[in-house]
């Protein structure tokens, strides 16, 4: 039993294998170099899970078509708040409040180029009767952030374009 198990696990983890619901490692990512130019390796720190993984997919699509002479790193700290700002007669939240902040720094040859603070604030509405409804106004509500987050960093990367 011990040897097919063993078998077993040199084959899966010799393709490639990880199981679908493993934890996936958080931290560095990178772009790889192409053709004509490195792009930008990404290192992201601080909230876990989606917002995480959905601003790293945003920021792989945009970076990925920018070119420098030099591989560049950006390090990336994550923080998100999430508090209720309205209320209805009876003291239940009807509105709630959705921060997210990056702390990042470009840096190309252990020389920081540009470093700083974006955020970006949207608000969504609470429904105590409907979950779900509320659900998908957090969800999307995370996704304007983070997409509102990534084209600042972005627009701060670009600053820096030779």
């Amino acid at each position: 039993m011990f040897k097919k198990l063993l078998l077993l696990t040199v084959c899966l983890s010799g393709c490639g294998f990880q199981p679908l619901l493993a934890p996936e490692p958080y931290g560095s990512k990178s772009l790889t170099q192409s053709g004509e130019g490195f792009t930008v390796k990404v290192n992201i720190r601080g909230i876990q899970g989606y917002p995480n993984h959905a601003f790293y997919q945003y920021l792989q699509k945009r970076l990925s078509i920018m070119k420098f002479k030099e591989p560049r790193t950006l390090d990336i700290t994550l923080s998100q708040s999430v508090m209720d700002v309205s209320f209805g007669v009876d003291a239940t939240a009807t509105r709630s409040q959705n921060v997210m902040i990056a702390d990042y720094t470009l840096s190309e040859k252990g020389k920081i180029l540009r470093q700083g603070k974006v955020d970006s604030v949207t608000s969504f509405h609470l429904d105590a009767n409907d979950e779900f409804s509320t659900l998908n106004s957090r969800l999307g509500s995370d996704e304007k952030v983070i997409q509102s987050l990534g084209e600042e960093i972005i627009r701060e990367i670009l600053v820096t374009a030779p």
